[in-house]
């Protein structure tokens, strides 16, 4: 038997009777060292093509239609497998044939980490390799990809510093103890034209997701095997952290096919991951998926004295604390404090120059405590997004909404666990979990902070938040408090028979307004509502709730608008708007369908007007984020239809008629969601468009254009194309050593030593809107001009597909400026009428398109071509004295100008 499977033979032996983690055992983790040679990436692809094309069926009923029809929409194999292996970083691509090691990969982040806007570009996959700083063989990888890099990279960060352990993925960099670490890279970016379909973006992003898994071997053995057959080199590793292939990305898996899907990684030979399956049945697992038709119960009025009830009936349902405490119904129930206020300022110094010290290579800066150590009510966080607020001249950094809730510096304290400021992407791309003792630290350092203040409630947001504020040896007994028939754990702490604190958990501050979210803004109404009538608080609870209905209200409504969404039933209606909706006594079915019936028909428009018709009441935080608009909307709303509305309104809930006194047991500033202003600064996504739901609607967005209407706009596999890169033949001129490749519009020439022998590979680069790509074409473009955002990437390229050479060609004549914005008004799939009624444009109409011109007749002007000036003249292209074959740019022979250049 060899020595390391005898080493670890002995250790199960003795590890069965002791409740030791594997991964406390250094050597057994760097035994299960990844050896993988990097494949021929284009040899992967054509074999996976093949799998798509074939009559090869998949376990779980995975449909390959949409991969055929877009993979022969764009040319065939051999063209799609050109047009995915241009996306893949060039350092990705230059690892085909070579073992990978550690070192390799930590080259490429190191790169990639000096061009700070690696993960701006949307539509990229990423690769994390997990480390071991024990061992330098080490490493387990981990695929992904997302519309969104640049806001799903910081989801893994916060998920990593916070400990979670909801995936095998977690679960493996959190068994470190603080000694594993996730290191991203990019593998590639999809620069796909504006408004491409879903489905279409689908085809690509889940192919190239496939090839990578391959690639780095992330998957389980037998789920590599049935796509691309047995590993050449005997085996395929088995250590990879991706457990569903990306194939199935986009489908709802049921229950048992996630369970075996999860069984399958007990083939593995990493002992860790071997076990995660059992790890993961064991675990009280709550997903973070919530389905969007959850109910949510309908909330009632709860008095002080309500709440004061709740707390009591959750104290009555511990034996223990219940006969240790003498407790009223009302404030006398708080204990009395004991010790001296903490200097908060000299803590805060402290403590962060101890973790420093004891983490020196710590990049994320440190961040003191929010408020007065003399408040009532604490707030600790787990790691989270911050935004800047200016106050009295200083600028403070809290999560978004908490302000906005009514939490400031004269009534709460606020900090994050670990004292340390949120950093959206670590300069170095490599994130690890506090080791166990930074969070001993941590859990001393909190308890001091807590004793040393007059906090009676402190809510604890998130499982290291909680980790931090509740040490073992603290005198808290944990009880279950149920508000608006939800549950809510909290925790007791007593002196001399009466309450000094309350811990009470709650969510974490949304960052995102998204429906998915709804579950987790109601739980911080309750918890917030809770916390204001027990110590007095005036604050505004419900501002996370209210803020997401009014992202569902305008969102949903605007889906439904411009036909994304069908019309919406009763059913259809999202929890969290079912209850705002029961709140204003619109609680049945029946009474939604009248909403609907009152606004022509749509419940979405019924309830935007509903919105609108409510009554306004005072905002609590005075200061506006928006100004207010100058300009006035008058009959935007049917007279009739907000008669009728509000006719229901009165109906079904008469308290509505006028704005209602104040609560006096709950001094609480409510206000409708059309009240909110919501932040100039928060970001409230779009919802992408739904895909295309069969073939025949995908070969409908892929084919040829056919109809009037769509001849006139460039057809979608041109502009794809064109972004994604083609190669060219080109022509080749020895006596200006020049290559010019011909594209839509005009040529792109470039000055070359010697002539390309497989000619050179033309990608159009668009820069962020608003924003001059450094390497423009067009040179005579204004920076206003939609031209100066792009630039072409001409690129030669050895046998083997490595670039050799790049170079960005440059035209500087005004003709070129406005071709160039007519071409990126096309990318951005703008039809003809659009763009011809634009200054500083170029139209060209053949004119053998008889029926476009007899349908739109304003086009015939722009037959054979034809300039727009700057005042929106239209120029004829007029004939010219005849150029060289192929003259370069900047050695065109001189010759009179027209007026437009």
């Amino acid at each position: 038997m060899p020595v390391t499977q005898f080493a670890k033979h002995v250790a199960n032996i003795f590890l069965q009777d002791l409740d030791v983690p594997i991964s406390a055992m250094p050597f057994l983790a760097a035994d299960a060292a990844v050896k993988i040679i990097f494949p021929d990436l284009k040899f992967v692809m054509k074999i996976l093509v093949d799998f798509l094309f074939s009559n090869r069926k998949m376990e779980f009923g995975f449909n390959p239609t949409p991969y055929r029809v877009v993979i022969e929409a764009v040319g065939g194999s051999d063209t799609f497998v050109d047009m995915v292996y241009n996306t893949i970083d060039p350092m990705i691509r230059a690892l085909q044939g070579k073992v990978l090691t550690v070192d390799m990969l930590h080259n490429i982040r190191l790169k990639q980490a000096m061009a700070p806007r690696t993960w701006y570009e949307p539509n990229g996959g990423y690769l994390d390799f997990v480390t071991y700083i024990q061992s330098s063989e080490y490493w387990r990888p981990y695929v992904g990809q997302s519309n969104q890099p640049i806001e799903r990279i910081p989801q893994h960060i916060r998920a990593i510093h916070n400990g979670s352990e909801n995936s095998v993925h977690y679960y493996i960099i959190k068994q470190g103890n603080g000694s594993r670490r996730a290191n991203f890279i990019r593998l590639w970016p999809i620069p796909f034209p504006p408004n491409t379909d879903k489905a279409v973006k689908m085809v690509f992003e889940n192919f190239l997701e496939k090839i990578m898994c391959r690639a780095f071997q992330s998957l389980p053995a037998k789920t590599l095997e049935l796509f691309f057959g047995p590993c050449p080199q005997g085996q395929y590793s088995g250590m990879g952290l991706n457990i569903v292939t990306p194939l199935l990305q986009g489908k709802e898996l049921g229950p048992q096919i996630r369970h075996r899907l999860i069984q399958s990684l007990e083939d593995s030979s990493d002992p860790e991951i071997h076990n995660w399956p059992k790890i993961r049945n064991g675990l009280d697992y709550k997903t973070d998926r919530q389905s969007v038709k959850e109910r949510l119960p309908y909330r009632k009025h709860m008095s002080v004295k309500d709440y004061y009830a709740a707390l009591y009936q959750a104290i009555e349902s511990n034996a223990n604390l219940k006969e240790s405490l003498l407790i009223q119904l009302d404030d006398n129930s708080w204990g009395t404090f004991e010790g001296e206020l903490l200097d908060i300022d000299s803590w805060f110094q402290s403590i962060s120059a101890k973790i420093r010290q004891q983490e020196p290579t710590c990049q994320a800066g440190f961040i003191a405590p929010v408020g007065t150590i003399e408040a009532s009510v604490g707030i600790i966080l787990d790691l989270t997004p911050l935004r800047e607020y200016n106050v009295q001249d200083r600028t403070v950094s809290l999560p978004w909404g908490l302000r906005e809730s009514g939490f400031n510096e004269l009534n709460s304290i606020i900090w994050m666990y670990n004292l340390q400021k949120y950093v959206h992407i670590p300069g170095s791309f490599q994130v690890a979990p506090p080791r166990p003792i930074d969070r001993e630290t941590l859990r001393t350092a909190t308890r001091q902070l807590i004793l040393g203040s007059r906090l009676r409630v402190i809510i604890i947001c998130g499982d290291s938040a909680q980790e931090a504020a509740l040490p073992d040896n603290a005198p808290l007994k944990k009880v279950t408090l149920s508000l608006a028939e939800m549950e809510h754990d909290a925790w007791i702490e007593i002196s001399q028979h009466k309450i000094t604190r309350i811990f009470i958990r709650a969510p974490a501050p949304l960052s995102e307004l998204w429906t998915k979210y709804g579950k987790e803004a109601f739980q911080l109404t309750n918890v917030f509502r809770f916390v204001s009538a027990i110590t007095d608080l005036t604050i505004f609870p419900s501002f996370y709730e209210s803020a997401l209905c009014v992202s569902l209200i305008a969102r949903k409504w605007d889906d439904e608008n411009n036909s994304r969404i069908p019309k919406a039933e009763p059913t259809d209606l999202e929890p969290l708007l079912r209850v705002w909706l029961a709140a204003k006594g619109f609680s049945y079915e029946s009474d939604l369908r009248r909403l609907a019936e009152a606004a022509g028909g749509s419940l979405r428009y019924g309830i935007l007007v509903l919105s609108l018709i409510l009554p306004r009441r005072k905002i609590l935080h005075q200061a506006k984020r928006l100004p207010d608009s100058k300009i006035r909307r008058r009959g935007a709303t049917d007279p009739e239809v907000l008669f009728k509305v509000k006719s229901l309104l009165k109906e079904l809930s008469p308290q509505n008629e006028g704005v209602d006194a104040s609560n006096d047991e709950i001094q609480e500033c409510e206000c409708d969601v059309d009240e909110i202003v919501c932040d100039d600064t928060f970001k409230i996504p779009t919802e992408e468009e739904s895909a295309s739901n069969t073939s025949q609607d995908l070969e409908c967005i892929l084919s040829a254009d056919t109809s009037q209407k769509e001849a006139l706009i460039q057809p979608f596999t041109n502009r794809l194309t064109l972004v994604l890169g083609h190669r060219y033949d080109g022509r080749w001129e020895p006596r200006y050593k020049s290559w010019t490749a011909f594209i839509r519009h005009g040529s792109i020439s470039v000055k070359m030593e010697e002539e390309p022998k497989n000619g050179c590979w033309v990608q159009a680069e668009l820069s962020p809107i608003g924003t001059r790509h450094p390497q423009v074409w067009a040179k005579a473009t204004k920076d206003q001009d939609p031209g100066s955002r792009l630039a072409f990437r001409v690129s030669t390229r050895s046998a083997d597909g490595h670039e050799t050479s790049v170079i960005y060609p440059t035209i500087n004549t005004i003709r070129g400026c406005f071709r160039a914005n007519t071409l990126v008004d096309e990318l951005n799939g703008d039809d003809y009428l659009q763009i011809c009624q634009r200054p500083r444009r170029f139209v060209y109409i053949d004119p053998r398109n008889k029926s476009l011109l007899n349908s739109y007749p304003i086009l015939q002007a722009f037959i054979n071509g034809a300039y727009i000036d700057d005042k929106g003249m239209v120029d004829p292209r007029r004939k010219r004295a005849r150029p060289p074959s192929n003259p370069v740019v900047d050695e065109k022979p001189v010759r009179k100008k027209s007026k437009l250049e």
